[in-house]
This record gives C-alpha cells, sequence and structure tokens, in this order.
C-alpha cells in the first residue's frame, strides 16, 4: 500500500550466535521489489547483551537504506544515551508509560520530555500500547507522531483497512494538531506519510545460515 512502512522486529538470537551480516534482509527486499526506506528494523535494547554488536548491525542497515527504531524505550534498561549512540529514526515509547496516561501526570511530564526531546533530535515517536481515546488524544497532542495499540485495530491475519482509515480519519477531525509528517532536515527520510498502519506484529527470525 503506498505511504505505508513495515516495522520487523530483530530477534536477538541474531547477536547471540554472532551472526556476520550477509544482507539478507536487502536481497529479499530487492527481490520483491520493496524499497529499503519503507523498513523500519526494530532493536530492543533490552534484549540485547552485546550492545556493541548491535550497533555494528545497525549502521550496516542504515548503509543499506533501512530505518531503524528503538523497541520499548522508556522500560528498564532504556536509556537517553541510547538515543545518540543509536541515532534512531523512530522511537516507540513502551506501553507502560502510554497505557492510562491520560490519568497520570508524572507519565504525561515524561512522554512530553520525550517527544520535546525527540523532536529536536528529528526522531519519530510512536506511542505502543494504545487502547483508550482519552490516551490517544492526549498522546497526539503532546506530540506523538505514530499509534500502535487495539484502540485502532487489533492483529488479524485479514486486517480491514478500510475500517482502520474511517477511524482515523474520525479521530483526525477532532483532534487540532495536523497529521505527523517526517522531517528531511538531515535527509534521513525525505518524504511525508500522511498515515502508517501497524496492521499486524512481525518477529523477524534469522537463521545462522542467512543473517543480516
Amino acid at each position: 500500500m503506498k505511504n505505508s512502512c513495515l516495522f520487523l522486529n530483530i530477534n536477538s538470537s541474531v547477536l547471540e550466535e554472532n551472526i556476520v551480516g550477509s544482507k539478507w534482509i536487502y536481497k529479499v527486499c530487492s527481490s520483491f521489489g520493496i524499497e529499503t526506506s519503507r523498513v523500519i528494523i526494530e532493536f530492543s535494547e533490552n534484549k540485547f547483551a552485546n550492545i556493541r554488536a548491535a550497533l555494528e548491525i545497525m549502521e550496516s542497515l542504515k548503509n543499506d537504506g533501512f530505518k531503524i527504531a528503538i523497541d520499548d524505550f522508556g522500560s528498564a534498561y532504556s536509556n537517553l544515551k541510547r538515543l545518540v549512540s543509536i541515532d534512531p529514526d523512530f522511537i516507540k515509547i513502551d506501553r507502560d508509560l502510554i497505557n492510562s496516561i491520560s490519568q497520570d501526570s508524572k507519565r504525561q511530564l515524561i512522554v512530553e520530555t520525550i517527544c520535546g526531546l525527540s523532536y529536536k533530535l528529528n526522531i519519530l515517536c510512536i506511542a505502543e500500547g494504545v487502547e483508550d481515546i482519552n490516551d490517544v488524544t492526549f498522546c497526539y497532542k503532546a506530540g506523538i507522531n505514530l499509534f500502535q495499540g487495539y484502540f485502532f485495530a487489533i492483529p488479524l491475519m485479514n486486517p480491514s483497512i478500510e475500517e482502520t482509515k474511517g477511524k482515523i480519519q474520525s479521530l483526525k477531525k477532532k483532534l487540532e494538531r495536523p497529521c505527523a509528517q517526517l522531517s528531511n532536515a538531515n535527509g534521513r527520510v525525505g518524504s511525508i506519510i500522511s498515515k502508517t498502519f501497524r496492521v499486524e506484529e512481525r518477529n523477524f527470525h534469522i537463521s545462522k545460515n542467512k543473517g543480516l
């Protein structure tokens, strides 16, 4: 679908097994005609013991045109230092910070601060685990760019994209902030994406014979 992105979650075994990059993901994308700039590779730093190896893989993926996302940002092991060392295109704010945020002033302040810092660093923010209209409204006004959660859709094999689009269009009319856009300030993204649908969570398992 035009103007959509595919998010792939990297299995931690990629690093634990010391798999050397073979550009397998790049080759698969090329064979299906998928632009690497539309593919976002997710890394959960709390699942990787070898952060140096993770950084090397991320750099290789960036060189191939892929985008990088830090998953579960704000969880136990996440820290601001990673924003500098990883230099991601996206951060996915952990659901523990997002769930019922409309009722918690302290978490509201934390998320607002994350959004403000991310904006200055040219990083897009994704709210994970959004299930309530009040949470959606707060996050949207706080500066969240993209959303993932049951409020919009549940994971299905054959999802109704039109139904989800209708819900988004209805919600947009109630909110003041214009639809988020990807900044091209440093040339990493370079195009506006008006809608990104997170239809299904995918775990990307790579065997020892493939690699990145």
